[in-house]
Protein backbone atom coordinates (compact mmCIF):
# COMPACT_ATOMS: atom_id res chain seq x y z
CA UNK A 1 0.00 0.00 0.00
CA UNK A 2 1.48 3.34 -1.04
CA UNK A 3 1.28 6.61 0.92
CA UNK A 4 -0.96 7.98 -1.82
CA UNK A 5 -3.33 5.04 -1.32
CA UNK A 6 -3.44 5.86 2.39
CA UNK A 7 -4.16 9.53 1.71
CA UNK A 8 -7.01 8.56 -0.65
CA UNK A 9 -8.34 6.27 2.01
CA UNK A 10 -8.46 9.17 4.45
CA UNK A 11 -9.70 11.69 1.89
CA UNK A 12 -12.83 9.76 0.89
CA UNK A 13 -16.02 11.17 2.37
CA UNK A 14 -19.40 9.96 3.57
CA UNK A 15 -22.20 11.52 5.54
CA UNK A 16 -20.99 9.98 8.78
CA UNK A 17 -19.39 11.73 11.73
CA UNK A 18 -15.79 12.70 10.79
CA UNK A 19 -14.29 10.57 13.57
CA UNK A 20 -16.46 7.58 12.64
CA UNK A 21 -15.26 7.87 9.05
CA UNK A 22 -11.69 8.23 10.24
CA UNK A 23 -11.92 5.10 12.39
CA UNK A 24 -13.22 3.13 9.40
CA UNK A 25 -10.44 4.34 7.11
CA UNK A 26 -7.64 3.85 9.60
CA UNK A 27 -8.75 0.44 10.85
CA UNK A 28 -5.83 -1.98 11.21
CA UNK A 29 -3.18 0.31 9.73
CA UNK A 30 0.32 -0.23 11.06
CA UNK A 31 1.77 2.59 13.13
CA UNK A 32 4.17 3.47 10.30
CA UNK A 33 1.28 3.61 7.80
CA UNK A 34 -0.73 5.78 10.18
CA UNK A 35 2.22 8.15 10.74
CA UNK A 36 2.68 8.53 6.97
CA UNK A 37 -0.86 9.88 6.50
CA UNK A 38 -0.38 13.06 8.49
CA UNK A 39 3.12 13.30 9.98
CA UNK A 40 4.19 16.31 12.08
CA UNK A 41 6.18 19.07 10.42
CA UNK A 42 9.97 18.98 10.74
CA UNK A 43 11.64 21.91 12.52
CA UNK A 44 14.60 21.61 10.13
CA UNK A 45 12.98 21.26 6.70
CA UNK A 46 9.52 22.67 7.34
CA UNK A 47 8.18 19.55 5.60
CA UNK A 48 6.42 16.41 6.89
CA UNK A 49 8.77 14.55 9.20
CA UNK A 50 9.91 10.96 8.85
CA UNK A 51 9.46 8.51 11.70
CA UNK A 52 13.09 8.59 12.79
CA UNK A 53 15.07 5.56 13.96
CA UNK A 54 15.07 6.51 17.65
CA UNK A 55 11.29 7.06 17.50
CA UNK A 56 10.82 3.66 15.83
CA UNK A 57 12.89 2.12 18.62
CA UNK A 58 10.46 3.56 21.20
CA UNK A 59 7.45 2.21 19.27
CA UNK A 60 9.07 -1.21 18.84
CA UNK A 61 9.87 -1.35 22.55
CA UNK A 62 6.28 -0.38 23.38
CA UNK A 63 5.10 -3.28 21.21
CA UNK A 64 7.54 -5.63 22.94
CA UNK A 65 7.47 -4.50 26.59
CA UNK A 66 4.19 -2.50 26.81
CA UNK A 67 5.75 -0.33 29.55
CA UNK A 68 8.69 1.94 28.75
CA UNK A 69 10.38 4.89 30.48
CA UNK A 70 12.26 7.29 28.20
CA UNK A 71 14.95 9.67 29.44
CA UNK A 72 15.43 11.95 26.50
CA UNK A 73 17.10 15.05 25.17
CA UNK A 74 14.98 18.16 24.68
CA UNK A 75 13.58 18.36 21.15
CA UNK A 76 13.21 14.62 20.53
CA UNK A 77 9.48 14.91 19.78
CA UNK A 78 8.50 12.24 22.30
CA UNK A 79 5.39 14.07 23.50
CA UNK A 80 4.20 14.22 19.89
CA UNK A 81 5.09 10.56 19.41
CA UNK A 82 3.01 9.64 22.48
CA UNK A 83 0.04 11.61 21.11
CA UNK A 84 0.29 9.83 17.75
CA UNK A 85 0.58 6.46 19.47
CA UNK A 86 -2.56 7.08 21.53
CA UNK A 87 -4.52 8.32 18.50
CA UNK A 88 -3.32 5.26 16.55
CA UNK A 89 -4.63 2.97 19.31
CA UNK A 90 -7.96 4.82 19.32
CA UNK A 91 -8.42 4.90 15.53
CA UNK A 92 -6.76 1.79 14.15
CA UNK A 93 -6.94 -0.64 17.07
CA UNK A 94 -10.16 1.09 18.15
CA UNK A 95 -9.64 0.30 21.81
CA UNK A 96 -12.37 1.58 24.11
CA UNK A 97 -11.62 3.04 27.50
CA UNK A 98 -9.50 5.74 29.14
CA UNK A 99 -6.36 7.24 27.63
CA UNK A 100 -4.58 9.18 30.38
CA UNK A 101 -1.98 11.92 29.91
CA UNK A 102 -0.43 13.13 33.18
CA UNK A 103 1.94 16.07 32.86
CA UNK A 104 4.61 17.11 35.34
CA UNK A 105 4.86 20.81 34.54
CA UNK A 106 1.28 21.31 35.59
CA UNK A 107 -2.04 21.56 33.82
CA UNK A 108 -0.72 23.98 31.17
CA UNK A 109 1.38 21.28 29.49
CA UNK A 110 -1.60 18.94 29.57
CA UNK A 111 -3.81 21.53 27.89
CA UNK A 112 -1.12 22.12 25.25
CA UNK A 113 -0.90 18.38 24.57
CA UNK A 114 -4.69 18.21 24.26
CA UNK A 115 -4.60 21.07 21.77
CA UNK A 116 -1.90 19.25 19.76
CA UNK A 117 -3.94 16.04 19.68
CA UNK A 118 -6.99 17.93 18.42
CA UNK A 119 -4.86 19.52 15.69
CA UNK A 120 -3.78 16.05 14.55
CA UNK A 121 -7.44 14.96 14.34
CA UNK A 122 -8.30 18.13 12.41
CA UNK A 123 -5.48 17.38 9.96
CA UNK A 124 -6.51 13.74 9.57
CA UNK A 125 -10.11 14.70 8.78
CA UNK A 126 -9.15 17.46 6.35
CA UNK A 127 -10.63 20.02 8.72
CA UNK A 128 -13.97 18.22 9.27
CA UNK A 129 -13.35 17.36 12.93
CA UNK A 130 -15.27 19.74 15.21
CA UNK A 131 -14.08 19.86 18.80
CA UNK A 132 -17.03 19.47 21.16
CA UNK A 133 -15.01 18.70 24.31
CA UNK A 134 -13.33 20.96 26.85
CA UNK A 135 -9.63 21.88 26.90
CA UNK A 136 -8.58 18.66 28.64
CA UNK A 137 -10.69 15.92 27.00
CA UNK A 138 -11.27 14.28 23.62
CA UNK A 139 -14.13 11.83 23.13
CA UNK A 140 -14.23 9.20 20.38
CA UNK A 141 -17.47 7.71 18.98
CA UNK A 142 -16.78 4.21 20.30
CA UNK A 143 -16.34 5.33 23.91
CA UNK A 144 -12.59 5.96 23.91
CA UNK A 145 -11.73 9.10 25.87
CA UNK A 146 -8.51 11.09 26.14
CA UNK A 147 -8.08 12.88 29.47
CA UNK A 148 -5.27 15.28 30.36
CA UNK A 149 -4.24 15.93 33.98
CA UNK A 150 -1.60 17.97 35.78
CA UNK A 151 0.49 15.77 38.05
CA UNK A 152 -0.82 17.72 41.05
CA UNK A 153 -4.34 16.49 40.29
CA UNK A 154 -5.78 13.67 42.36
CA UNK A 155 -8.39 12.85 39.71
CA UNK A 156 -6.20 10.64 37.53
CA UNK A 157 -5.67 8.23 40.41
CA UNK A 158 -9.34 7.20 40.33
CA UNK A 159 -9.26 6.04 36.73
CA UNK A 160 -9.40 2.34 35.95
CA UNK A 161 -11.98 1.30 38.50
CA UNK A 162 -14.10 -1.83 38.09
CA UNK A 163 -15.64 -1.90 34.61
CA UNK A 164 -13.41 0.84 33.21
CA UNK A 165 -10.41 -0.12 31.11
CA UNK A 166 -7.31 2.09 31.03
CA UNK A 167 -5.90 1.62 27.55
CA UNK A 168 -2.95 3.99 27.56
CA UNK A 169 -1.01 6.05 30.11
CA UNK A 170 1.51 8.76 29.28
CA UNK A 171 3.39 10.46 32.14
CA UNK A 172 5.16 13.40 30.50
CA UNK A 173 8.01 15.26 32.25
CA UNK A 174 7.64 12.87 35.17
CA UNK A 175 10.91 14.09 36.75
CA UNK A 176 8.92 17.19 37.74
CA UNK A 177 6.18 15.27 39.58
CA UNK A 178 6.03 15.89 43.34
CA UNK A 179 7.59 12.92 45.12
CA UNK A 180 5.58 13.67 48.24
CA UNK A 181 2.49 12.47 46.38
CA UNK A 182 4.14 9.08 45.79
CA UNK A 183 3.19 9.48 42.13
CA UNK A 184 5.11 6.42 40.96
CA UNK A 185 3.06 4.02 43.07
CA UNK A 186 -0.14 5.58 41.71
CA UNK A 187 1.00 5.28 38.10
CA UNK A 188 2.46 1.79 38.58
CA UNK A 189 -1.01 0.65 39.64
CA UNK A 190 -2.28 1.15 36.08
CA UNK A 191 0.01 -1.68 34.99
CA UNK A 192 -2.27 -4.23 36.66
CA UNK A 193 -5.69 -2.58 36.49
CA UNK A 194 -6.32 -3.87 32.95
CA UNK A 195 -4.74 -7.27 33.41
CA UNK A 196 -1.33 -5.96 32.43
CA UNK A 197 -2.50 -4.86 28.97
CA UNK A 198 -2.25 -1.10 29.49
CA UNK A 199 0.37 0.60 27.32
CA UNK A 200 2.48 2.92 29.45
CA UNK A 201 5.12 5.45 28.44
CA UNK A 202 6.94 7.63 30.96
CA UNK A 203 8.85 10.51 29.36
CA UNK A 204 11.18 13.10 30.85
CA UNK A 205 14.29 15.19 30.66
CA UNK A 206 16.35 15.15 33.88
CA UNK A 207 15.44 17.48 36.73
CA UNK A 208 17.32 18.77 39.77
CA UNK A 209 15.77 16.06 41.98
CA UNK A 210 18.75 13.80 42.60
CA UNK A 211 17.74 10.45 44.12
CA UNK A 212 14.06 11.27 43.75
CA UNK A 213 11.54 8.77 42.41
CA UNK A 214 12.22 9.61 38.75
CA UNK A 215 16.01 9.63 39.14
CA UNK A 216 15.92 6.27 40.91
CA UNK A 217 13.57 4.87 38.28
CA UNK A 218 15.97 5.63 35.44
CA UNK A 219 18.94 4.31 37.38
CA UNK A 220 17.16 1.01 38.05
CA UNK A 221 18.01 -2.03 35.94
CA UNK A 222 15.23 -4.41 36.97
CA UNK A 223 12.10 -2.35 37.40
CA UNK A 224 8.59 -2.35 35.99
CA UNK A 225 9.60 -0.30 32.93
CA UNK A 226 12.00 -0.94 30.07
CA UNK A 227 14.44 2.00 30.18
CA UNK A 228 15.31 3.92 27.01
CA UNK A 229 17.82 6.80 26.83
CA UNK A 230 17.91 9.22 23.89
CA UNK A 231 20.89 11.64 24.02
CA UNK A 232 21.26 14.67 21.75
CA UNK A 233 23.44 12.77 19.27
CA UNK A 234 20.43 10.71 18.17
CA UNK A 235 18.36 13.75 17.17
CA UNK A 236 21.15 15.67 15.41
CA UNK A 237 20.10 16.70 11.88
CA UNK A 238 16.81 14.88 12.40
CA UNK A 239 14.92 17.01 14.91
CA UNK A 240 17.53 19.76 15.46
CA UNK A 241 20.31 20.87 13.11
CA UNK A 242 23.99 20.71 14.02
CA UNK A 243 24.12 24.51 13.83
CA UNK A 244 21.27 24.86 16.33
CA UNK A 245 22.85 22.33 18.68
CA UNK A 246 26.21 24.11 18.54
CA UNK A 247 24.52 27.41 19.38
CA UNK A 248 22.66 25.86 22.32
CA UNK A 249 25.82 24.19 23.58
CA UNK A 250 27.54 27.59 23.66
CA UNK A 251 24.68 29.71 25.02
CA UNK A 252 22.23 27.56 26.99
CA UNK A 253 23.03 27.20 30.68
CA UNK A 254 20.75 24.16 30.85
CA UNK A 255 22.56 22.27 28.07
CA UNK A 256 23.95 19.58 30.39
CA UNK A 257 20.53 18.79 31.78
CA UNK A 258 18.28 19.15 28.75
CA UNK A 259 20.63 17.70 26.13
CA UNK A 260 23.34 15.87 28.07
CA UNK A 261 20.85 13.95 30.28
CA UNK A 262 22.64 15.01 33.49
CA UNK A 263 20.50 15.06 36.62
CA UNK A 264 20.84 18.05 38.93
CA UNK A 265 22.31 20.38 36.28
CA UNK A 266 19.49 22.88 35.70
CA UNK A 267 20.17 26.62 35.69
CA UNK A 268 16.69 28.09 35.91
CA UNK A 269 13.75 27.22 38.11
CA UNK A 270 10.90 27.89 35.70
CA UNK A 271 8.44 25.11 34.93
CA UNK A 272 6.14 26.65 32.28
CA UNK A 273 8.46 27.14 29.29
CA UNK A 274 11.32 24.79 28.55
CA UNK A 275 14.63 26.63 28.23
CA UNK A 276 15.35 25.29 24.73
CA UNK A 277 12.16 26.94 23.47
CA UNK A 278 13.14 30.25 25.10
CA UNK A 279 16.60 29.96 23.54
CA UNK A 280 14.98 29.40 20.15
CA UNK A 281 12.75 32.47 20.58
CA UNK A 282 15.85 34.56 21.34
CA UNK A 283 17.65 33.16 18.31
CA UNK A 284 14.66 34.02 16.12
CA UNK A 285 14.88 37.57 17.49
CA UNK A 286 18.51 38.14 16.43
CA UNK A 287 18.84 40.15 13.23
CA UNK A 288 21.82 41.88 11.60
CA UNK A 289 19.97 45.19 11.36
CA UNK A 290 20.09 46.97 14.76
CA UNK A 291 16.55 48.15 14.04
CA UNK A 292 15.79 44.48 13.75
CA UNK A 293 12.06 44.84 13.19
CA UNK A 294 10.44 47.25 10.77
CA UNK A 295 7.56 48.12 13.04
CA UNK A 296 4.38 49.25 11.42
CA UNK A 297 4.79 46.67 8.64
CA UNK A 298 2.81 43.97 10.42
CA UNK A 299 -0.57 42.66 9.40
CA UNK A 300 -1.41 42.59 13.13
CA UNK A 301 0.09 44.84 15.83
CA UNK A 302 -1.09 44.00 19.33
CA UNK A 303 -0.50 45.73 22.67
CA UNK A 304 -0.87 44.20 26.13
CA UNK A 305 -1.12 46.34 29.28
CA UNK A 306 -0.96 44.90 32.79
CA UNK A 307 -1.53 48.01 34.96
CA UNK A 308 -0.09 48.48 38.40
CA UNK A 309 1.16 51.51 40.21
CA UNK A 310 3.75 51.92 42.91
CA UNK A 311 5.55 48.79 44.10
CA UNK A 312 3.31 46.39 42.16
CA UNK A 313 4.69 47.54 38.81
CA UNK A 314 3.14 47.68 35.35
CA UNK A 315 3.90 45.54 32.31
CA UNK A 316 3.63 46.62 28.68
CA UNK A 317 4.26 44.50 25.58
CA UNK A 318 3.79 45.16 21.87
CA UNK A 319 3.88 42.38 19.27
CA UNK A 320 3.54 42.38 15.52
CA UNK A 321 2.86 39.59 13.06
CA UNK A 322 4.63 40.56 9.81
CA UNK A 323 2.97 39.95 6.47
CA UNK A 324 3.47 36.42 5.14
CA UNK A 325 4.83 35.22 8.51
CA UNK A 326 3.66 32.96 11.31
CA UNK A 327 6.19 34.29 13.85
CA UNK A 328 5.07 37.08 16.19
CA UNK A 329 7.84 39.58 16.88
CA UNK A 330 8.24 41.42 20.18
CA UNK A 331 8.58 45.12 19.38
CA UNK A 332 8.55 46.35 22.97
CA UNK A 333 8.40 44.85 26.45
CA UNK A 334 9.11 46.46 29.80
CA UNK A 335 8.07 46.35 33.43
CA UNK A 336 7.81 49.64 35.32
CA UNK A 337 8.14 49.97 39.07
CA UNK A 338 7.43 53.04 41.15
CA UNK A 339 5.50 54.68 38.31
CA UNK A 340 2.48 56.85 38.95
CA UNK A 341 -0.88 56.53 37.25
CA UNK A 342 -0.07 59.61 35.14
CA UNK A 343 3.34 58.20 34.14
CA UNK A 344 1.74 54.94 32.98
CA UNK A 345 -0.93 56.67 30.88
CA UNK A 346 1.66 59.02 29.34
CA UNK A 347 3.90 56.09 28.36
CA UNK A 348 0.92 54.22 26.90
CA UNK A 349 0.06 57.31 24.86
CA UNK A 350 3.60 57.49 23.48
CA UNK A 351 3.66 53.79 22.61
CA UNK A 352 0.26 53.97 20.90
CA UNK A 353 1.42 56.95 18.83
CA UNK A 354 4.66 55.17 17.89
CA UNK A 355 3.41 51.67 17.10
CA UNK A 356 -0.26 52.30 16.23
CA UNK A 357 -1.52 48.94 17.55
CA UNK A 358 -4.59 47.52 15.85
CA UNK A 359 -5.88 46.07 19.13
CA UNK A 360 -5.02 46.70 22.81
CA UNK A 361 -5.76 44.19 25.58
CA UNK A 362 -5.86 45.53 29.17
CA UNK A 363 -6.15 43.62 32.43
CA UNK A 364 -9.82 44.13 33.29
CA UNK A 365 -9.04 44.32 37.02
CA UNK A 366 -8.11 48.01 36.66
CA UNK A 367 -11.13 49.80 35.13
CA UNK A 368 -9.64 53.28 35.60
CA UNK A 369 -6.68 52.49 33.34
CA UNK A 370 -9.00 50.87 30.80
CA UNK A 371 -11.10 54.05 30.70
CA UNK A 372 -8.02 56.25 30.23
CA UNK A 373 -6.64 54.09 27.41
CA UNK A 374 -10.03 54.07 25.69
CA UNK A 375 -10.06 57.88 25.82
CA UNK A 376 -6.67 57.91 24.08
CA UNK A 377 -7.96 55.93 21.09
CA UNK A 378 -11.54 57.27 20.99
CA UNK A 379 -13.38 54.10 22.05
CA UNK A 380 -16.98 54.40 23.17
CA UNK A 381 -17.58 55.26 26.82
CA UNK A 382 -18.73 54.29 29.38
CA UNK A 383 -17.17 51.03 28.32
CA UNK A 384 -18.97 48.74 30.81
CA UNK A 385 -22.27 49.64 29.14
CA UNK A 386 -20.71 49.22 25.72
CA UNK A 387 -19.59 45.69 26.66
CA UNK A 388 -23.08 44.81 27.91
CA UNK A 389 -24.67 46.02 24.65
CA UNK A 390 -22.24 43.91 22.63
CA UNK A 391 -23.05 40.84 24.76
CA UNK A 392 -26.76 41.35 24.10
CA UNK A 393 -26.22 40.85 20.34
CA UNK A 394 -27.03 37.35 19.06
CA UNK A 395 -24.75 35.75 18.13
CA UNK A 396 -22.35 37.58 20.44
CA UNK A 397 -19.49 39.10 18.40
CA UNK A 398 -15.89 39.04 19.62
CA UNK A 399 -15.15 42.22 21.62
CA UNK A 400 -12.07 43.03 19.52
CA UNK A 401 -14.32 43.43 16.45
CA UNK A 402 -16.36 46.13 18.20
CA UNK A 403 -13.70 48.07 20.13
CA UNK A 404 -9.98 48.75 19.98
CA UNK A 405 -9.25 48.53 23.71
CA UNK A 406 -10.46 45.20 25.10
CA UNK A 407 -10.66 44.52 28.87
CA UNK A 408 -9.61 40.95 29.69
CA UNK A 409 -10.37 39.40 33.11
CA UNK A 410 -7.54 37.11 34.19
CA UNK A 411 -9.76 35.08 36.51
CA UNK A 412 -11.62 33.60 33.51
CA UNK A 413 -8.92 33.88 30.81
CA UNK A 414 -5.62 33.36 32.65
CA UNK A 415 -5.29 29.60 32.20
CA UNK A 416 -6.11 29.69 28.50
CA UNK A 417 -3.72 32.60 27.89
CA UNK A 418 -0.85 30.88 29.71
CA UNK A 419 -1.50 27.67 27.79
CA UNK A 420 -1.49 29.52 24.46
CA UNK A 421 1.71 31.40 25.32
CA UNK A 422 3.49 28.15 26.19
CA UNK A 423 2.17 26.58 22.99
CA UNK A 424 3.29 29.54 20.85
CA UNK A 425 6.79 29.80 22.35
CA UNK A 426 7.43 26.08 22.15
CA UNK A 427 6.18 25.94 18.56
CA UNK A 428 8.77 28.57 17.58
CA UNK A 429 6.09 31.17 16.83
CA UNK A 430 7.55 34.01 18.93
CA UNK A 431 10.74 36.02 18.25
CA UNK A 432 12.32 37.92 21.18
CA UNK A 433 15.33 40.20 20.75
CA UNK A 434 18.02 39.57 23.44
CA UNK A 435 17.62 43.16 24.65
CA UNK A 436 14.23 42.32 26.21
CA UNK A 437 15.86 40.87 29.31
CA UNK A 438 12.83 41.30 31.58
CA UNK A 439 10.60 39.26 29.30
CA UNK A 440 13.29 36.61 28.86
CA UNK A 441 13.81 36.49 32.64
CA UNK A 442 10.10 36.05 33.20
CA UNK A 443 9.91 33.17 30.70
CA UNK A 444 12.92 31.42 32.22
CA UNK A 445 11.52 31.61 35.75
CA UNK A 446 7.78 31.27 35.08
CA UNK A 447 6.12 28.83 37.46
CA UNK A 448 2.46 27.90 37.38
CA UNK A 449 0.15 26.73 40.12
CA UNK A 450 -3.07 25.00 39.05
CA UNK A 451 -2.79 26.40 35.55
CA UNK A 452 -2.14 30.03 36.56
CA UNK A 453 1.11 31.97 36.83
CA UNK A 454 2.62 31.91 40.31
CA UNK A 455 3.44 35.61 40.56
CA UNK A 456 5.48 35.34 43.75
CA UNK A 457 7.80 32.76 42.20
CA UNK A 458 8.12 34.34 38.72
CA UNK A 459 10.50 37.19 37.91
CA UNK A 460 8.99 40.23 36.16
CA UNK A 461 5.50 38.75 36.38
CA UNK A 462 3.88 41.99 35.19
CA UNK A 463 5.95 41.95 31.98
CA UNK A 464 4.93 38.32 31.56
CA UNK A 465 1.21 39.10 32.01
CA UNK A 466 1.40 41.91 29.46
CA UNK A 467 3.03 39.40 27.10
CA UNK A 468 0.08 37.02 27.62
CA UNK A 469 -2.35 39.86 26.88
CA UNK A 470 -0.58 40.92 23.69
CA UNK A 471 -0.51 37.30 22.46
CA UNK A 472 -4.28 37.10 22.80
CA UNK A 473 -4.58 38.80 19.38
CA UNK A 474 -3.18 35.63 17.78
CA UNK A 475 -5.54 33.24 19.58
CA UNK A 476 -8.88 34.73 18.55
Amino acid sequence: MTIEDLRKRVASTTDKDPLVKLMERCHNLSFQEFWNIAPPISNITGKPSLLHDFQRDVINDLDKYRRVAVLKTRGAGLSTLAIYRAIWLALTKQKQGAYLFITGIGLILGMAMCRSAKQVLTHLTNGEYVDSDNSTTITFPNGGRFQFFGSDSKSYRGQGLVGQQVVFVCADECAWFEDSDNWLASIDAFAVKAGGNTEMILITTPSNKLHGLAHNLFESENGLYHIIKIPWQRIENKMVSTEQLNLLRQTSKSWRAEFGLVWGAYFSTGTVYNSAAVDKAIQLGKYDDPDYFEYGQGQIISMGIDPGMGSSGSGLTILQLPKDSTIAQVLYCDELTGSSYEDLIELCSQLIDTYNPSVIFVDGANPEVTTSIKKLVGDELPWHQHVERIKSIKPVPELHTQMKVVPVPFNSNGKAMLEFAKFAVERGEVAIHPSFTKLIGSLRTAIESNGLLNKKATSFDNAHDSFLLSLKAFDL
